[in-house]
């Protein structure tokens, strides 16, 4: 369920990508990105379920450094759990491996269960 429901942040993730050839061909695919940063968040939305919006909408600074990936919220309106996100990923110290230099995008999720057609 969380993983669908991170569809949104994928969505609006593979527009913000890289456009120049040799850039998009040094940055992981947007499944890769997804599945790096999903697994640790995972307690951090389970933590909050019921207590920040649902939806949930924020946009989040990607940085490479020491060779792992940095998340850093540029916004969204619950900062007790922006920061335990902040803190799961780095705990989880996702190693950076093809990627340099910072973006951001959008981080998004509902607790909405999709329906099934």
């Amino acid at each position: 369920m969380i993983r669908h429901a991170l569809w949104i942040a994928a969505c609006a993730v593979s527009a913000c990508s890289p456009t120049h050839e040799s850039e998009r061909a040094r940055t992981p695919t947007l499944e890769a990105w997804m599945h790096r940063l999903i697994a640790p968040t995972r307690p951090c939305i389970e933590r909050f379920r019921g207590r920040v919006p649902d939806p949930y909408f924020a946009q989040v600074r990607l940085t490479a450094a020491d060779a792992h990936i940095s998340l850093a919220f540029e916004s969204g309106q619950a900062p007790e759990f922006n920061a335990c996100v902040v803190d799961a990923v780095t705990a989880a110290r996702l190693p950076a491996r093809d990627f340099d230099g910072s973006v951001v995008v959008p981080f998004a999720f509902t607790f909405a269960v999709p329906a099934r057609g």
